[in-house]
Parts: structure tokens; sequence; C-alpha cells
């Protein structure tokens, strides 16, 4: 856990250069695409070869992530993104003056490298900031994303095409110009210490699992839409435009998201949005129903990816190393899943799109559903805890009280947050202990100072317990409680 003065605290000009950021990144990653055919004439090389663009950033964008992960333990969150935005700017000013296809492509390595590690910071610390409505600012941030995806095309038909260097120096300009902004930017990203527990790594695996899929069905619908509907007789152009529809949409959903009441909890979101998109899908089937449900599928999967996050941020509020594998994992699902897409289309058949699009999004929802159920398991488990501790004697108050307090005090702030309740419930509540020793000694009352002692004990006893069957559990709490007033009785 962090200090209270530690958490990331946004300001409202850090988050306005946050949107920016976003917007400009969604400019800047669905600019390549429409710029291939002036890349290979530019620079005298193939269209395969252009394609290579493509490679180039994702390969940045995975190693930017990865070495984000462990610069953000160690690095204050400010420096963090100052850094990654000064990477993105030389970048962009790499590619406006690049003379050679060679620097070129290492100029938007560099890009890669600032995209990764800017969408893992701004994601997390917008995630483990203070505030309530972080689920809602997360999906308004990266709606600007979409709506930067759907700018870039435009811009780059306006005058990309001719005008290459300006593009990328006026994105390289306002990165810079964006740096006094993000001065707003405090704290540090929460990091656990010490060895994480077997339950914690299953539920993060089931999140991993569940983006990588999710991943799957955003880039499989936006790359095999247009393929379908043209083989249902709409024309590429019409094809073309309903794409540029679901995108939109997608974005639009992310904005939207925000007039869902807070008291919605965030598992109910991405559940309702993975079974919604399932059956939107399972409607394009449909020929005359296709377009309009593709575009119903990019509605529903909208808050999925940056609801989810905060969702597994508020599971474990204390470790910001949780949800920094979500983005990696989205990668490699990004990068395997629409493939493994492909080739099932190709065996059966084009018109079969929306079915092997519904079966991954109905495993998405699985996945999901997976976490949700064992977050019912986690709340069962700490009435378990309650009622062990309100069984001892003597001890059993002091138990009872300090666990109201906690649950108080963690649970409902963020709602459903049993996963911190089962495995930091130890360090807070030894810490509690430990102060009201503290205080017990400095006043000279060897009573309460041997009380807290042997809570203290009697709370191993009952953590040990609790991790064998219930019957072994109960019986080392009457075996605990049985000492106890034992040793009540002795003193008096």
């Amino acid at each position: 856990m962090i200090a209270a003065d530690a958490r990331v605290h946004l300001t409202r000009a850090s988050i306005v250069a946050i949107a920016a950021i976003f917007f400009m990144m969604g400019v800047l990653v669905s600019a390549y695409g429409p710029l291939l055919e002036h890349l290979a004439r530019r620079f005298d090389v193939s269209l395969a070869v252009a394609g290579g663009v493509l490679s180039a950033h994702f390969a940045g964008a995975l190693l930017g992530v990865l070495v984000s992960m462990r610069v953000l333990q160690h690095l204050p969150s400010r420096p963090f993104v100052v850094g990654s935005l000064g990477l993105l700017a030389l970048g962009c000013a790499g590619v406006a003056l690049a003379p050679s296809w060679a620097m070129f492509l290492g100029a938007v390595i560099v890009i890669g490298v600032g995209f990764g590690a800017l969408d893992i910071g701004c994601n997390q610390l917008v995630a483990h900031s203070e505030g309530t409505r972080r689920t809602a600012l997360l999906n308004a941030l990266n709606g600007t994303f979409g709506m930067g995806a759907v700018a870039g095309p435009i811009l780059v038909s306006a005058f990309g095409r001719t005008h290459l260097a300006l593009l990328y120096g006026g994105a390289a300009v306002v990165a810079i110009a964006l740096l006094p902004l993000v001065a707003g930017i405090s704290g540090r990203l929460p990091f656990a210490r010490g060895s994480t527990t077997r339950g914690s790594v299953s539920l993060l695996v089931i999140f991993m699992v569940a983006f990588a899929l999710y991943v799957g069905i955003e880039t499989g619908t936006g790359g095999w839409m247009p393929s379908h509907l043209e083989s249902t007789g709409l024309q590429s152009v019409t094809a073309a435009t309903l794409t540029s529809g679901f995108w939109l949409a997608l974005a639009m959903g992310r904005l939207l998201i925000a007039l869902v009441p807070p008291r919605v909890p965030e598992s109910a979101i991405v559940t309702a949005g993975a079974a919604a998109a399932t059956v939107a899908l399972l409607i394009a089937l449909n020929p005359v129903a296709a377009p309009f449900a593709y575009i119903a599928v990019g509605l529903a999967i909208a808050p999925i990816f940056p609801t989810a996050i905060v969702w597994l941020a508020k599971l474990k509020p204390g470790d910001a190393r949780a949800t920094s594998w979500l983005f990696p994992a989205s990668m490699v699902g990004g990068a395997i899943i629409p493939g493994a897409i492909g080739a099932v289309i190709a065996g059966f058949g084009i018109a079969w799109t929306p079915l092997v699009l519904a079966a991954t999004a109905a495993a998405c929802l699985a996945s999901f559903g997976l976490a949700r159920a064992r977050r019912g398991c986690r709340l069962r488990h700490l009435a378990r805890w309650r009622s062990v501790f309100k069984g001892h004697v003597g001890v059993g108050e002091y138990f009872s009280g300090r666990l109201d307090v906690f649950v108080s005090r963690n649970v409902q702030p963020f709602k459903v947050n049993e996963e911190h309740v089962l495995f930091g419930i130890e360090a807070e509540a030894l810490a509690q202990f430990q102060s009201e020793q503290n205080a017990a000694q400095a006043h000279g009352r060897k009573t309460e100072d041997a009380l807290v002692h042997e809570s203290r004990r009697r709370f191993d006893d009952g953590r040990e317990s609790h991790l064998r069957d219930d019957v072994s559990l109960n019986v080392d709490a009457r075996r605990v409680s049985r000492r106890s007033e034992i040793e009540v009785n002795a003193r008096h």
C-alpha cells in the first residue's frame, strides 16, 4: 500500500493533456494505412515492404509497454509521462525528417515505444487515481483515442500524402506543447511488496485471457467486417463507410458511458457489453441486419477495455502490477486472435464470419463471467472471516470491531473490493494492532499489551485455519476460543 499523499492526483489541466495525448495517439496509429501507397512511392519500396511500418510501430509499442512495467515501479508519474511524451515527439520529428526508408522505420519504432509507454502509463494513472468517477473518466479518455482514429485518415487524405513532414512535424510540436500541462500529475502508482498469492495470480490470468479475447473481437470485427459485408452484396465503398461507422460507434460508446450512474458496478458493465456483442454478432448472420448489427457491436464493446481496467484496479487497489499485465496481454491477443479467426474463416467461408466472431465474444463473456463469479466467492470468504472472529471470547470483540472498520473504509468506497479484503487484510489489521500495542506500551498498560500480542497470534491461527477446509477451520476456531476462555479466567 502507498500513503494517501502519494496516490496519483490529476488536475483538470493534466486530464485535458491526457485527452489530447489519447487523441494524438489515435491519429498516429490510424494514419499508417492510408499512407502506405505514398510511402511506397516516396521511398521506392514495394507495398508489402511499406506495410512493415505497422509491424515496426507495434513492435516498438510492445517494447514500450514491457519496459514501462518496470520503470513505473521506480519512477513517479510526472517524469514518466514527460519522458514518454518526449519519446513520441522525438519519433514524430524523426519521421518528418527521415531521408531514407531505414531511418523512417527507426523513427517509427521510437514512436511505437513512446506510444506503448503512454498507453500503459496514462491508462494506469487514471485507473489508480483519486476520485469516484474513474470508470467514466477512463472511458471518455479512451473515447478521444477513438475520435483520433476517425480523424487520422481524414487528415491524411486532406494533406498528409503531399505534406508528410508537416503532418508529423505538427504532431511533434503538439507533443512538446503538452509538456507544461502534464506537470499537474502528481503521486505514483501503488505497487505491493512481497509475494503474490495463488488466488491473486489466477484472477490476473483470467483477466489477461479476457483482454486478449476482447482485442480479438475488436480487431477481428474491424478487419473482417468489410469483406463479409461485400460478400452480402454491398459495394466496397458502402462496406468501408459502415466500417468507419463501427469505429465511430466504438468511440461514441466510450463517451456515452459517462451517463451510467456510478453505483452500477464495473463487472456488470463489462459482462453486459460482452453479452450484447455476442447477440449482435449472431444477428449479423442475417445479411439484411448485418450492417446495423456490426455498428451495435461497436457500441456494445466500447466500455469493455477501459471499464475492465478500473474493475481490476478496484479489486487490486494496492498493486498496479496486476493492471500492467493487461496491456501486453491485449497486444498478444491483437497479434494472434485475428489471424486465428482468419484461418477458421478460410476453412469454412466468409459467410460464417459473424459466427466465428460471436464464438470469440462468447469466450470473452465466459472469462469475465468467471472473474465475476470469483468476486462472489471472495465475499463469502469475507463473511466467513467475520463469523470466525466473532466466535472468539474476549478477542472476538476486538477482531469484529477492527474488521467492520476495515470493511467500512475499503469495501464500501470501492463497492466490491473483496480481493483487497482477502489478501490485504493481514497487513491492514496487523498495522492497527501494532499501533494500539505501541500506545499501550507508552501508557504502561501491560494487560492490554499482552491482549494485543495474543490477538495477533490468534489472527494468524485463524488465517491458517481459513486456508484449510471448513471442518478444520471450525475445529481450530473452537480450540482458540476455548484457550482464550482459560487464559481470561486465569487472569482473574
